[in-house]
């Protein structure tokens, strides 16, 4: 399935500021059943491929998705921006595909677009990362 980020709207089925249960409804499409996550509040689906997608709501809106990957190669499984395949390419690449529509900023193991919301991370166990491990789409902070 193809997850196509959607800056300040949404990714696959998930949008920005919907209510929690229209958030629950959005991942029950994706073909397997939300699973409560105790340690985090909220609901999570991992898919087959192993891509995790989990909504995160506050103030009674979905204000963040968190895909975490990344998905098998070949499962089918795609996070995507502008063509550009954010768990695949090398994160490098990713980074310097993405500035050249908007301004990135590191920060350690994360590389942030604020002007999407948009934050990429590296995994914090493997000394030398070739592919990012995390994506998260967000509302802006209200404050």
């Amino acid at each position: 399935m193809l997850f196509e980020i959607e800056p300040l709207r949404g990714v696959g089925p998930l949008r920005l500021g919907s209510t929690p249960d229209e958030a629950y409804e959005a991942l029950g499409t994706l073909g397997l059943p939300p699973l409560w996550m105790c340690l985090g509040g909220h609901y999570s689906v991992v898919r087959d491929s192993g891509l995790g997608i989990s909504p995160r709501t506050r103030t009674g809106e979905l204000e963040a998705v968190y895909l975490e990957g990344p998905p098998e190669s070949g499962s089918g499984d795609t996070v995507t921006y502008r063509r550009i395949d954010l768990f695949a390419a090398p994160y490098q690449q990713v980074v310097d595909a993405l500035r050249k529509h908007t301004t990135v900023v590191e920060d350690d193991h994360a590389f942030i677009a604020p002007e999407l919301e948009l934050m990429l991370t590296l995994s914090w166990d493997d000394p030398d990362p070739d592919t990012f491990e995390r994506v998260i789409l967000s509302l802006p902070d209200p404050g």
